[in-house]
């Protein structure tokens, strides 16, 4: 399953762009780390990618078809997106809120099923939070919080997943737990595609980069090609000569 943006361009009017000529594909299989400086579009493009919101050029087709065509209830099946801020207060347990994935592949008011709920428990526990599956939504930590909606992201058996900082808000650990899922993931088949401020979740646990900045994308590729000194400290305004960019050109050096 192919998912392809075509000269994306989104603004509040046309004199006022967020996103300017966007064309990218992602493939079965991959995980793409979207990177990018606050401000630079990257939540916007991400929407436009899942379904949420139409550009105002160019198009997303998802193997041949414009998202545009294709029913919410269809797309849920096909894409999941994963939004970066999530409500404490939702009334819900952690299982109830996680079988909210299964939605598409429901009839209204019909029952959970078998398959639903083996979707369900399966999602809990690949990402080890089976324990929490009785707590109240509300009374977890923030990073507890990310988890259960990945779960519930997982649940949706969609196969690709479109994640907006899904790692934000979780402690190192945590972290590149998410990372090894993802990587578990892509050699089932899945896409996965999340944004990110941290360029070591780009170089170790990604196969491929996205460089965006105002609204442009400036290069993308495999991580040792596309994060070199220069292009960083193009992307994120850091002098070239930091030492931040020579500590991370090291590690560059040595992953590649």
């Amino acid at each position: 399953m192919m998912l392809e943006a075509v000269e994306i361009t989104y603004g509040y009017s046309r004199r006022k762009l967020i996103l300017q000529g966007i064309s990218l594909t992602l493939y079965p299989g991959e995980i793409i780390a979207l990177l990018g400086p606050n401000g630079s579009g990257k939540s916007t493009l991400l929407r436009i990618l899942a379904g949420v919101r139409r550009p105002l050029q160019g198009e997303v087709v998802f193997e041949g078809v414009p998202l545009s065509r294709i029913p919410p209830r269809i797309l849920a099946r096909r894409i999941a997106y994963l939004t970066q801020m999530h409500q404490a207060f939702l009334p819900y347990r952690v299982v109830e809120l996680v079988r909210m994935g299964r939605i598409p592949h429901r009839s209204p008011f019909a029952s959970f099923s078998s398959q639903d709920e083996a979707a369900v428990e399966g999602a809990l526990h690949k990402l080890s939070i089976a324990h929490l599956r009785e707590r109240p939504y509300a009374a977890l930590s923030v990073g507890q919080r990310q988890l259960v909606q990945l779960a519930r992201a997982l649940a949706q058996s969609s196969k690709i997943l479109i994640l907006d900082e899904p790692m934000a808000s979780l402690d190192y650990g945590n972290q590149w737990l998410f990372l090894q899922e993802c990587e578990k993931l892509a050699r089932e088949g899945y896409t996965i595609l999340f944004s990110t401020h941290a360029l070591d979740h780009a170089l170790f646990g990604a196969n491929r980069t996205i460089l965006l900045r105002n609204g442009r994308l400036i290069a993308q590729g495999p991580p040792a090609k596309v994060l070199t000194k220069q292009l960083v400290a193009e992307l994120f305004s850091i002098p070239p000569d930091h030492p931040y960019l020579r500590q991370f050109d090291s590690t560059i050096k040595q992953h590649a």
